[in-house]
Order: structure tokens, then C-alpha cells, then sequence
């Protein structure tokens, strides 16, 4: 049976379905060409759409892995609050035993500031006090993808090896996705160091560095496929 051609209403109607996805789709009267990266290849209407499911599940996949980060943050939260109400409550039980009139009282012990609460908008897997941290606080930070010049010794195949080992670090950490400079992706653990805001990674004090502008669209071009392009653009430097 012979095919019913495209009309041209059609063949713009899947032009813009794959532009909602980050897919770039030229067409003549007659073909379709995909451009990735400078480069036309010719497409099929079929392979089109194939891409754009692609697109559709890796979105999906994506939006699975926030929403599991942001519940796994909101429980460390909780363990956090947990803790201080233990400590407040403890505090409240304290029983102040009166001096005798005839002697001073004593002077009332110091008490040490309580730090003030941030809000930690990371959103891979992260915990311990990050307070002194700017990356883990800033907006930017929700759905990072971290860029390296090099391959640290320890990396992880996937978030939750990522989140185990942080939790087994104790102390602050950031857990995130990270691409070397081979274009290679795994997750890598960054953790607190001793000086405030200090961070570690493979032993040495690294700065994670939001890009923005052309810096930013240049590092987006180095990864491949939509969902990792839509991701805020991060690098870690060594100090």
C-alpha cells in the first residue's frame, strides 16, 4: 500500500514537537535534516519521532531521579530537625537551682550561638552541615551536572552508590553528576573540608564554580543528548 505523504502542515507540526524537546529539525520540500553540533544529517519522519521519545523517557528518567534526590534531602532534613528538638527539649528539662541569699549566684554558663538555618537547594543526594557551602544553597544548584579536567581515582556508576558513600563519609558532602574531559559520565562525592566552604575532592581542595554565558553554552555543547543540556553548567577547579 502506498504511504500518504506529509503535508507541509504536518511536516512543520513535528519541527516544533522536536523542538520542545531540544532537537533541531530543518526541512526541505522534500527531506528532513537533523543538526547536532554543526553537522546536517538527513532524517526520516520515523527516526524523528524516535528521537523525540528518546526525549519523552529521558525526561521522565530525569524527573524520577529529582524527585527521589529531593525526598532523600528532605529526609536528612528531617534527621537534622529531629536532632536540634532532642537538644532544645534537653534544654527546656534543665532545672536552675537557686543559690543561697547570702552568696551570689553563679553566673549563668555560655551557651554557644545556634547556627542560623539555610536552605539547601542541591538537589543530588547531599548532607551534613553545608551551611558555609555556596553551591549547595544557590538555585542553581537543583540540577547540576559538574564538568572535570581530569578522572578522580573514585567515582560511582550511579546516584544512590553516590548517596551511600556520603552518608558513610559523615561530615558535609555533595554528591553529583560529573563529565571528565573525555566526555566520560559517573557521579562523584565532594566533601566538607576543615576550613568553612573548603571542599575535597580526591584528597585535594576543589571550588565548584557555576558557568554561565558563553562559558556555560560552550560546556553544554561537550555533553550529549537533551536531558543533560538542560542541566545548570558546573565545573570543579582545583584550588
Amino acid at each position: 500500500m502506498k504511504k500518504t505523504p506529509m503535508t507541509a502542515q504536518a511536516k512543520d507540526l513535528l519541527i516544533a514537537q522536536a523542538a520542545e524537546h531540544g532537537i533541531t529539525v530543518e526541512r526541505t520540500s522534500k527531506d528532513f535534516f537533523l543538526l547536532t553540533s554543526g553537522e546536517r544529517q538527513r532524517v526520516t519522519p520515523g527516526q524523528i519521532k524516535g528521537f523525540i521519545a528518546q526525549a519523552e523517557e529521558l525526561a521522565r528518567l530525569e524527573a524520577e531521579e529529582r524527585a527521589e534526590a529531593l525526598a532523600l534531602a528532605d529526609e536528612l532534613r528531617g534527621q537534622s530537625v529531629e536532632e536540634e528538638a532532642v537538644v532544645e527539649e534537653a534544654e527546656a528539662e534543665s532545672v536552675t537551682v537557686e543559690a543561697p541569699q547570702a552568696e551570689p549566684a553563679p553566673a549563668a554558663p555560655v551557651q554557644a550561638a545556634k547556627p542560623s538555618k539555610i536552605v539547601v537547594q542541591w538537589g543530588p543526594p547531599c548532607g551534613g552541615d553545608l551551611s558555609a557551602v555556596a553551591a549547595a544553597t544557590s538555585p542553581e544548584g537543583d540540577n547540576p551536572i559538574v564538568h572535570l579536567s581530569w578522572t578522580p581515582a573514585t567515582t560511582y556508576r550511579n546516584k544512590q552508590e553516590a548517596a551511600e558513600a556520603g552518608k558513610r563519609l559523615g561530615g558535609g558532602w555533595l554528591a553529583s553528576l560529573a563529565q571528565d574531559a573525555d566526555g566520560k559520565q559517573f557521579w562523584i562525592v565532594v566533601r566538607v573540608g576543615r576550613d568553612p566552604g573548603q571542599l575535597v575532592l580526591d584528597g585535594e581542595a576543589v571550588r565548584l564554580e557555576l558557568l554561565t554565558g558563553q562559558e556555560a553554552e560552550a560546556y553544554r555543547g561537550k555533553v550529549s543528548g537533551a536531558r543533560f543540556k538542560s542541566k545548570a553548567q558546573w565545573i570543579a577547579q582545583a584550588v
